[in-house]
């Protein structure tokens, strides 16, 4: 008797498969939180050189004498059509008069229209510093590489529902000593931590949600809860839309973390992990309560997993590059994966870098997402997953190249740019689907 005999019996998709399932998708929310906001934390608003010697300088201008000693001290760059972000003009000492000469700023002032502030605006990442900004963003994708390697195979040995109170704990505590820092390199280091952590909670929640679903619903279960990671978009968006200051955000948005805490005492651990580990006992008290919760009478030989077949033990990764016609797959996939994810990340984490509206741009992409998922529900099993994947990677990277066009031949605000982004977010968000989890 096999596992999935059991999980037939109790049930495919009963009321306590939904309520478990239902906690483990609430996971996908603040980890969705803490990935995404990188683009309003890390924004970098519209900013120029501050005037040398103006201790109260503003980007707003205070007046025609402000406007007259902008446009003396600091150059103006026609091509760009604005002044100098990083070049001010030195001052003659001798006739006390502004020269042609430049040098680099070491003052910035930036615009308060979109953002009170962010972490860019605090530690005047701008200039020959900008460069910060992508280390940082490399450091939010490393916590979450890291922390897949590390606490995926730790949920396996400790099992499911510890890794979740850890990376919940870790997260929240991160997460939450991030909005108090005054300085990069502690930034950085509780960014990585913070999706370190989070990784393993969205991917230790993934699994025992799955493992709770009977095989013919857990397509159905898994779009679900990716749809749950949208939800935490929109969330984003609108409390970001609501707090501008980037401290303020960082705190509210870890909140939800402490809350999760509580799925100690409500979750239970998965069974098809302790029938795994031979712990037998335990699985089976969590089967009787289940099949009580779905109103189904079990025999007592399946109820007690007497005669249950473990399986996968013995099994190890590397057992798979033995077959062939397996790694050939396997390495397939992985490829896909690995430019899905890419071009997924790369589109997501740099929705400010899109002509128009920061808030409009990113939830126009959350949409999109959406989009995905119910393509996904609806030609997955029509089509088929390898011609849809093929599909999606063809026209996806059709995308890709048509996206240069309005860059080079395109005016700065102009929409079609901001289109084929998102159309490209789309192909690639349903392709990674198709290969896999995309977290």
């Amino acid at each position: 008797m096999k596992f999935d005999d059991v999980i037939h019996q109790l049930g495919d998709f009963g009321n306590y498969q939904k309520r478990m399932f239902l906690l483990t998708c609430l996971v996908s929310v603040p980890t969705a939180f803490h990935v995404l906001m990188s683009v309003f934390v890390l924004a970098v608003p519209d900013h120029r050189c501050a005037i040398p010697e103006l201790d109260n300088d503003t980007y707003a201008s205070q007046g025609p004498w402000h406007a007259d000693l902008i446009n003396q001290s600091i150059p103006w760059l026609s091509q760009k059509n604005m002044y100098s972000q990083c070049e001010v003009f030195l001052k003659d000492v001798t006739q006390r008069d502004w020269s042609n000469m430049t040098r680099k700023c070491d003052k910035w002032v930036y615009s308060k229209e979109i953002f009170t502030s962010t972490f860019v605006t605090e530690v005047n990442m701008v200039c020959d510093d900008i460069s910060f900004k992508t280390y940082a963003i490399m450091a939010v994708m490393g916590g979450n590489m890291v922390g897949s390697l590390i606490l995926g195979p730790l949920a396996d040995v400790l099992g499911r529902k510890k890794v979740i109170l850890l990376g919940t704990i870790g997260q929240f505590a991160s997460g939450l000593a991030v909005a108090f820092v005054h300085s990069y390199v502690p930034f950085v280091i509780l960014k990585f931590c913070s999706t370190f952590f989070g990784s393993g909670l969205y991917l230790a929640s993934y699994v025992i949600g799955m493992e709770l679903v009977g095989p013919r619903k857990r397509k159905y279960a898994g779009i679900i809860k990716e749809c749950f990671w949208v939800l935490g978009h929109f969330l984003l968006i609108a409390i970001a839309y609501g707090l501008r200051d980037w401290r303020h955000l960082q705190i509210v948005l870890s909140i939800p973390n402490f809350l999760i805490i509580s799925y100690f005492l409500l979750l239970k651990e998965s069974p098809r992990w302790l029938v795994s580990r031979n712990r037998l006992q335990e699985a089976s008290e969590i089967i009787k309560i289940a099949a009580k919760t779905n109103n189904v009478t079990m025999a007592d030989k399946m109820a007690n997993l007497k005669e249950i077949e473990l399986d996968g033990i013995g099994e190890k990764v590397w057992h798979m590059m033995t077959n062939h016609v397996l790694l050939i797959r396997c390495l397939v996939i992985f490829a896909n994966w690995i430019v899905a994810s890419m071009v997924y990340y790369g589109l997501s984490l740099n929705v400010g870098n899109l002509s128009g509206d920061l808030y409009l741009n990113f939830f126009l992409s959350g949409v999109v997402e959406l989009l995905s998922y119910v393509l996904c529900l609806i030609f997955l099993d029509k089509a088929g997953r390898k011609l849809l994947q093929c599909l999606f990677m063809l026209t996806a990277g059709a995308a890709c190249v048509c996206t240069l066009f309005p860059v080079l031949y395109g005016t700065k605000g102009d929409s079609r740019l901001v289109k084929q982004a998102l159309e490209k977010r789309i192909l690639f968000k349903t392709k990674a689907y198709l290969t896999g989890n995309n977290r």
